[in-house]
Formats: C-alpha cells, structure tokens, sequence
C-alpha cells in the first residue's frame, strides 16, 4: 500500500470518526431530554393536564420568544445574505409541495396527512442545524444557517395551511377568512412579526444617529433571553412526556414514510440538485443548507399538531424517530460531502 493511499485512508477513517463524534454529540442531549420527559410521566411526576397545560405555554408564550431572539439577535437586516434567504425560501416551497406529494401517494388515512406533511418541510434547522452548521464551517456557516429563522413565517403559514385543510373537522367549514385569520393569529407568527418590526425601527434609528437597543433597558432582554434559553429544552421534555413507545406500532408506515423523507429523501434531492445547479457555493452555504434539508424534525411540530387540532400523538413520535436516527443520516451526509471537498 504507498504513502498516498494510507494517508488517504487515514483521511477518510479521520474524517468518519469526527462525524461520528459530532453526530452523537449533536443528537444525544436532544435524546436524554426526550427521555427525560418519558421517566418522568412514567413516575408520575408530570401527568396528562400538565402537559396539555405546558403545551399551550409553550406554543403562546416560549416559542413566540424564541423566534423573537433567533431574530433580533441578527445583525442588521441591511447586511443580511438575500441570495440565501430567497434560497432557503425557495427550498421551503419545494419540500412543502413534495410533502403534499408523499401524503397523497402513501398516506392513506386522512389524519395522518398533515403530521408526514409538516415533518416533510419543517426540519430542526435552529436546535440542530445551527450548531451542525457551525461545526462544520465554523462563524460563516453559523451566520448563513442562523437567516434560515427567516423562513419561520412561510413555515408557519404552510403549518397552518396543512392542518386546516386535512383536519377533518375544518375541512368541512373550510374557507379563505379562516385560513387567513388562523395565519395572522398564530403566535409564532406574531413572534416573528414583532421581531421584523424591532429589526426594522432599530435600522431607523440607526440611520438617524440613534443608537438605542432593547440591551440598553436593565433586565429587560436578559428577562426575555432567560426565556428563549429553556423554550427547546421543556419543549423536549413535555415531548418525552407525550412520547408512548406503544402508539408506534399504531403508527409505523406514516413513522417510516415521515422519517426517510425528512432525514434521505430531502437531502438527496435538495444537496444533490443544489451541488450541480450552485457550483458557486462555497463550504459556509453548503454548512447552512445541511442544516435546512438534513436535520430531524423540528421539535415545534408536535406542538404546533396539537394546538392546531391536528394528530401531535404521530408529529412527536416523528419527531422522536427521526431524532434518534439522523445520527447515522448525518454521519453519512458529512462523509459524503468531505469526500466530494464539499467540507
């Protein structure tokens, strides 16, 4: 064997491990926290009220925050990457549409199309990805992945949109008023709303000499970051509380079928056809686009199944499933991605 092909070997076999590294480490927190939540329904320290209850907070309160932090914490909406925005905009659009696809083609049961729809387009793109991002391209594919919060609010009009039509209760009273005013008052999209605005008033300021900013009000925005800190950690917890090991079985082809789109399927397609029609992109976009098409599914949407009347039973087991195993989907990514000089 020459020199050229140990040191190759060496390369690969270095390369693995560190994906490998980095994959258990990435993923293995957001498990102990699901399985958290799970010992303690178990032993009864949480119970079914409190969970309901928790979730409501959760969804009209911690979330809105969180959004409204992932935002205000970019620097100024003059100086942000659009190429990228309309990118990830536009991939939004695509998984949405192909997530409409799979649950006509393989979802047979009319409750369970909104949950495999949802988990088709909405990937785990801040717990996850970020710090997936950063790791692999260091504070340039943080700053692309951390403009993919940008696509919050199209996330949360196709949820809307999703659930109002395939709950079976709605559908029948379906109209566009109800379709609007359930997209104009949900939470998270105020959240987001509110968050443009401040971006928007702070660049006016700025413009104007002004240099104020929320920072600048005492115990003020450590109050509301408090806030955003715990928002993923309860919202896995409550999961694993919610999670039933049982109500797998009853749901394992739309388990199977939400999973493999989310963690193979979408990735395939979306890196693949990014890597020949970008040629330009460099090693920071490819970082933020792992962190859009290759992640789990977001944990928000168990939470949002639930307030919007939809199966949140089938979205946190999807969730549960495709977290536990995007270890090896994206160890195989990343390896994939080194060997092409992608990384």
């Amino acid at each position: 064997m020459s020199v050229t092909s140990v040191a190759k070997d060496s390369y690969f076999y270095g390369g693995n491990m560190d994906a490998l590294l980095f994959a258990v480490n990435a993923v293995a927190p957001l498990v102990l926290l699901i399985l958290i939540g799970y010992v303690l329904r178990l032993i009864k320290i949480i119970d079914e009220q409190f969970l309901k209850t928790l979730n409501k907070i959760v969804f009209n309160i911690f979330m809105p925050v969180l959004l409204f932090v992932n935002l205000y914490d970019l620097e100024g909406i003059n100086d942000l990457n659009w190429s990228f925005v309309l990118y990830a905009y536009i991939g939004t659009v695509v998984m949405f549409l192909i997530g409409i696809l799979v649950a006509k083609l393989f979802i047979v049961e009319k409750q369970y199309k909104g949950a495999v729809i949802q988990s088709v387009f909405r990937a785990n793109n801040m717990v996850l990805g970020l710090p997936l991002a950063t790791a692999l391209f260091g504070v340039e594919g943080a700053a692309l992945a951390s403009l993919l919060v940008l696509t919050t609010p199209l996330l949360n009009i196709f949820s809307v949109l999703t659930f109002t039509i395939f709950d079976r209760q709605l559908s029948q009273k379906l109209t566009i008023g109800v379709v609007i005013k359930k997209i104009i008052t949900n939470p998270l999209n105020i959240g987001v709303f509110i968050a443009v605005m401040t971006l928007l008033i702070r660049a006016l300021l700025i413009q104007n000499g002004v240099t104020f900013r929320l920072t600048d009000i005492p115990g003020l925005y450590p109050a509301i970051k408090y806030i955003a800190m715990v928002t993923t950690p309860i919202a896995l917890i409550m999961l694993g509380g919610q999670f039933k090991f049982k109500s797998a079985t009853n749901y394992i082809k739309p388990i199977i079928v939400g999973t493999t789109f989310r963690l193979v399927i979408i990735p395939a397609l979306a890196l693949t056809i990014t890597y020949y029609l970008f040629p330009d992109f460099g090693g920071a976009a490819f970082a933020a686009a792992v962190a859009l098409y290759a992640t789990p599914a977001a944990v928000v949407s168990a939470v949002i199944a639930k307030e919007m009347g939809g199966d949140d039973n089938l979205a946190g087991q999807i969730v549960v499933w495709s977290t536990i195993f995007s270890i090896p989907s994206i160890i195989a990514i990343i390896y994939i991605l080194r060997i092409i000089g992608i990384f």
